[in-house]
């Protein structure tokens, strides 16, 4: 159903609730793993046992192509113009936001060290221009924001966009895929549903257990162009995927409070 972003459906009980039958069946696909040296698995079994642990967040992933409005979408949740934007590729660091008393940020580095910023200073680790091929050798900067207290168990993760001209800005997101346990896949509405957008969509289904597809910038079309790009993205997702994925059509400019 277009718009329908909830989680109503679920994925069953809750973490703390995970029936021992459900730990040992992980225990033996493990053991498979070493044992068969199934090394491509192995990001995926490590995701699922972070998921596993009562303290763990649920990750929801923005992933799409570069200048496809990630960080617009991101900036408009959380009310806040945090995350960078501009007309060349921004993102070069895996950001992840979620609930905290008040609005800060911190930065863990490659070897495991952290350093509490100001958040105004997140340009200065997660832009390409700032921290040009990741010189600063961040993995992760995580932002804490009370917009996000109604959600305490959510992470929203902005991801370098796909398709940009820095090889390492892809590889980054597409290590991070096998940690999401939702994802929405932003596509633009000056270029939608390209071959790269099929291939991600595609690509995060067989990992993210929810996917739903953002049509960002839709203001840039009249209302009967945009009702026409809406009948023709859902009929093009489900001649692809062969089932209905969720089409949520979106605009910075117009629908903050949806």
């Amino acid at each position: 159903m277009m718009g329908d972003l909830s989680f109503r459906d679920g994925p069953g009980p809750s973490k703390s609730q995970t029936p021992a039958a459900l730990v040992n069946v992980f225990g033996t696909v493990k053991e498979a793993i070493r044992k068969f040296r199934l090394t491509s698995l192995e990001p995926a079994a490590r995701a699922c046992a972070e998921l596993m642990r009562d303290e763990s967040l649920f990750d929801v992933a923005v992933l799409g192509q570069f200048k496809s409005g990630k960080s617009s979408l991101l900036n408009a949740l959380i009310g806040v113009d945090l995350l960078p934007v501009g007309v060349v590729p921004v993102t070069a660091v895996v950001t992840r936001l979620y609930a905290g008393s008040s609005l800060s940020a911190q930065v863990t580095r490659l070897d495991g060290r952290t350093e509490a910023i100001p958040p105004e200073r997140i340009v200065e680790f997660v832009t390409e221009a700032l921290n040009p091929a990741n010189r600063r050798r961040v993995a992760v900067v995580d932002v804490m924001t009370p917009a996000l207290s109604a959600w305490p168990s959510l992470r929203l993760v902005d991801t370098p966009g796909l398709g940009s001209t820095f090889e390492h800005n892809t590889k980054a997101t597409k290590d991070w895929l096998p940690n999401v346990a939702g994802a929405l896949v932003v596509i633009s509405a000056d270029r939608p549903l390209s071959d790269d957008d099929r291939r991600l969509i595609a690509e995060v289904r067989q990992l993210a257990p929810r996917v739903w597809v953002i049509l960002s910038k839709f203001d840039l079309l009249n209302a009967d162009q945009q009702a026409e790009l809406i009948v023709f993205l859902q009929g093009r997702l489900r001649e692809y995927f062969g089932s209905d994925v969720p089409l949520v059509p979106f605009s910075a400019r117009r629908d903050l409070a949806h």
